[in-house]
């Protein structure tokens, strides 16, 4: 009687499951954030705090998990840097702006309605870099700027959570490191987002 019991127990555990699996329909949602960028690193030597946002969808592939795609853009201000010779000196200022176009994955702990997660993103960012410059001479000064665009493969992880705010919507607030692979100096930063999200289907 004992084991017949246990194994109708496991048999129903089985069957719950089972029809827990066949219930899941994969879902698309939506959403945007606005963020506050922190420069670590080399990188915050030349460059003050940032500010930016994205936009992204994500798809359900299981009840916790989610494939996502993300795009955007964050400026971060310069800081004004001398410098000086023997033949004279001079300052130079700094402006950043990126995109970031990324895919990843995003993992739930529960699915509750207030839940947290785990997610990895990775791909491009198109950096664009613009400087303005000051030499002095002697009496002779010279003033110019210049600009540059490169692209770089970068990686995102981050640590988030999300609340329900609506039938159809949650808020959404997370932290995330992004590092930028650049040469000869460290690329990187520390981003506090928060936004909404919507369920598409």
């Amino acid at each position: 009687m004992k084991k017949a019991t246990i194994l109708l127990a496991l048999l129903v555990a089985c069957f719950a499951g089972a029809n827990a699996q066949e219930a899941f329909t994969p879902s698309w949602s939506a959403g945007f954030d606005v963020q506050g960028a922190l420069p670590m690193g080399d990188f915050k030597d030349i460059s003050d705090f940032g500010v930016g946002g994205t936009g992204y969808v994500a798809y359900s592939v299981a009840p916790q998990v989610a494939i996502t795609g993300r795009a955007g853009y964050i400026y971060f201000g310069g800081k004004e840097l001398s410098f000086s010779d023997a033949t004279g000196s001079g300052t130079i200022k700094w402006k950043y702006g990126m995109i970031p176009i990324l895919a990843g994955v995003k993992i739930f702990f529960t699915e509750s309605d207030s839940r947290v997660y785990v997610a990895g993103e990775a791909g491009l960012y198109i950096l664009s870099l613009s400087g303005d410059v000051t030499i002095t001479s002697g009496s002779s000064s010279f003033s110019g700027s210049g600009s540059d665009t490169e692209t770089k493969f970068g990686v995102s992880p981050s640590l988030g959570a999300q609340f329900k705010a609506g039938d159809n919507i949650v808020v959404d607030a997370h932290a995330n490191f992004s590092n930028v692979f650049t040469e000869n100096s460290s690329t990187n930063w520390i981003t506090f987002a928060i936004g909404f999200e919507w369920m598409l289907n």
